[in-house]
């Protein structure tokens, strides 16, 4: 499975984030959701030109 340890490392640290932000600071979800979707879409849009960008280096 690639990518699997990498997975498994970001859910150990975004799954307790709901709750801690929702219960314990008491924020409504919807801003939760939000913050946790904007670095999403923020990379659906940087990483393809991230790799385009490493896939043509010419340098060492």
């Amino acid at each position: 499975m690639p990518g699997g340890a990498e997975t498994f490392a970001v859910n150990t640290v975004a799954q307790p984030v709901r709750p801690v932000l929702a219960i314990a600071f008491a924020e409504n979800l919807a801003q939760v959701g939000l913050a946790l979707t904007i670095p999403r879409c923020v990379d659906a849009f940087t990483d393809p030109i991230r790799g385009a960008v490493s896939d043509n280096w010419k340098g060492r």
